[in-house]
């Protein structure tokens, strides 16, 4: 790795030096896809190079602290592919499954897969129902007003780490769902990943 390898030096901020080669070529990988896809399917409002890999990539792998070990993940309007497609790459181990209602971004969510031989991932097209099976980990980035759907799906200790902001941290809990931890905002910026437990 080289001071001129921004995305290795992105993902260095967050992973052992061990994972950083493999995992900083699965990401390239999936940039060099969605970056293709993108020029005709708007899938994100990431244009430059540089904001996919510092506000995609690397926002994507801050709540990696906030995960528990081994519990399945259930990521909701998984979009582009963050942050479920780094977290994906940097715990190759836990199942991940991407619920994303569009079309077209499922569809790009699938080629990943392919593409990177992603076994851990799923993908469906599908809103989050507020009725099912009890989920053990909910993530989301940049989704509104899912905290009622959420309270309602997680089981009992469950979690959901969200992408918020530090003035925002308080605005979903009640007598069934906490604010648990939160990573800490970047210098002058408020943006913060929480992580709620349900009782």
């Amino acid at each position: 790795m080289t001071a001129a390898d921004p995305l290795r030096a992105t993902i260095a901020r967050h992973l052992p030096p061990e994972q950083i080669d493999g995992v900083g070529d699965g990401v390239e990988r999936y940039l060099a896809l969605l970056e293709h896809w993108n020029r005709t399917h708007n899938l994100t409002g990431f244009r430059a190079r540089e904001d996919l890999v510092r506000l995609g990539v690397g926002d994507s792998l801050v709540p990696l602290g906030l995960l528990p070990p081994e519990a399945p993940a259930v990521d909701v309007g998984s979009g582009a592919g963050f942050p479920a497609i780094p977290l994906a790459l940097a715990e190759p181990e836990r199942p991940w499954t991407l619920l994303e209602p569009r079309r077209k971004r499922a569809s790009f969510l699938k080629e990943v897969c392919l593409q990177l031989q992603l076994d851990n991932v799923s993908v469906r097209r599908e809103r989050l129902e507020e009725e099912g099976p009890p989920v053990p980990l909910f993530t989301s980035r940049a989704v509104g007003g899912l905290a009622a759907i959420v309270r309602n799906r997680l089981g009992p200790g469950g979690l959901w780490i969200v992408a918020t902001t530090t003035a925002s941290l308080h605005a979903n809990t009640d007598e069934t769902l906490t604010l648990d931890s939160h990573t800490a905002p970047a210098r002058g910026d408020a943006r913060c990943w929480a992580r709620y437990r349900r009782a």
